[in-house]
């Protein structure tokens, strides 16, 4: 539908010119055809992070134990959801000191802690 008024648009602008080349057409006699409105859409941003680990628990590094470790991959969790929502909101400086965040128990969990997925 939308092509056929493109090409009627066209056409008669085609005619126009013809005829206003040849002095036989003034500007003011040009048809005028509204396509119609144009919507917006505003896509609905869905990210979903894979989760690090189901668990986490001690490794035998000395200061991180079972409960450590647990309340390590918690935070972790909490910290990437953060991410995810300053994502989905725009606020980029959310999801940047969340970020950070998470990168810096990344860390801690990986070097000192068992993960079980």
């Amino acid at each position: 539908m939308l092509s056929t008024k493109i090409l009627a648009i066209i056409a008669a602008f085609a005619a126009a010119a013809a005829l206003s080349a040849s002095g036989g057409l003034a500007a003011a006699a040009l048809p005028v055809q509204r396509l119609g409105t144009v919507t917006q859409i505003h896509p609905v941003h869905t990210i979903s992070a894979p989760r690090l680990a189901k668990e986490a628990g001690s490794a035998g590094v000395p200061g991180y134990s079972d409960v450590t470790c647990e309340g390590l991959l918690k935070d972790f969790e909490k910290s990437v959801d953060e991410v995810e929502q300053g994502t989905i909101t725009g606020d980029d400086h959310r999801a940047d000191y969340y970020g950070n965040i998470a990168k810096h128990i990344y860390g801690q969990l990986t070097n000192n802690c068992l993960l079980v997925d």
